[in-house]
């Protein structure tokens, strides 16, 4: 093989090593080259082994506590590297003179089921889904494709004929995924939280219709991948320095209200 062959070689090599887990970030990326899983178990281990920030480890034991199954994995600030406008790598950042890194949460998951609408109107649900952010409406997002197509349709098709019941009863599962991020500012000499901001992907939905006439649960999915951001996630320092002293600047996950119940996606 040439020299020229092998540099190549070489070079590829290499990209392939540090491309494992790319995420967003200010207009730069953040390569992680390794990250660690938790779970219920080892979560304590883990936060002690990898120095956890408090707020971080309290985030992850709030999320494992409502739900068991939650796939949660960590990207540490102390083993990832990020490529600066210098193209030098670092684990940390600069912004107005202050040093910054951040520690990321990320999990997969899927929400139990859960009633959206029940009795005689259940058959009909057809409202929009509505997303929010800390407040603030971000989406409509209509559930079943076509706008005034109702779950029935959705599940058993246009043809056939649904005898309402008081005892009908409409329900959703939601598979989601979550990044939040902490961002953490050097100050005198330690980091303090200064921000906490979210992302989430809606991947899909399992539709549910229970038939009281028939004593049946049917149900059909619909895939949707949606990904919303608040509103610094992509630039969270300004925020963030700004929130050091009082315990950061804190942006609430995503929630999409479906019917009569609302989703925290976190």
């Amino acid at each position: 093989m040439s020299n020229l062959k092998k540099y190549v070689a070489l070079g590829l090599s290499f990209i392939i090593c540090f491309s494992n887990v790319i995420i967003s970030h200010a207009g730069e990326e953040e390569n992680y080259i390794t990250a660690f899983q938790v779970d219920e178990e080892d979560l304590d281990m883990k936060a002690q082994k990898y120095n956890m920030p408090e707020e971080v480890k309290d985030y992850i034991e709030k999320i494992l506590s409502e739900d068991k199954n939650a796939e949660i994995t960590v990207y540490s600030p102390d083993i990832l590297s990020t490529r600066a406008s210098s193209s030098s790598w670092s684990n940390t950042r600069s912004y107005n003179g202050y040093t910054l890194k951040d520690w990321n949460v990320h999990n997969e998951t899927s929400t139990g089921m859960k009633d959206i609408r029940k009795g005689t109107l259940a058959n009909k649900f057809a409202d929009s889904l509505a997303v929010y952010c800390s407040g603030a409406f971000l989406d409509s997002v209509v559930p079943f494709g076509s706008a005034g197509l109702t779950l029935a349709q959705f599940i058993f098709g246009n043809n056939t004929t649904i005898y309402a019941g008081s005892g009908d009863k409409a329900s959703a599962a939601v598979k989601f995924t979550s990044d939040t991020k902490f961002t953490y500012v050097n100050v005198g000499g330690n980091y303090q939280l200064g921000a906490r901001t979210s992302k989430a992907k809606l991947e899909n939905i399992t539709w549910y219709f229970y038939y009281d006439k028939t004593h049946k649960e049917n149900s059909g999915s619909k895939v949707y991948n949606k990904t919303y951001t608040s509103s610094s996630y992509n630039f969270p320092d300004a925020k963030a320095i700004s929130g050091t002293g009082i315990g950061g600047y804190l942006e609430s996950p995503m929630s999409i209200r479906i019917g009569d119940f609302t989703f925290v996606l976190e």
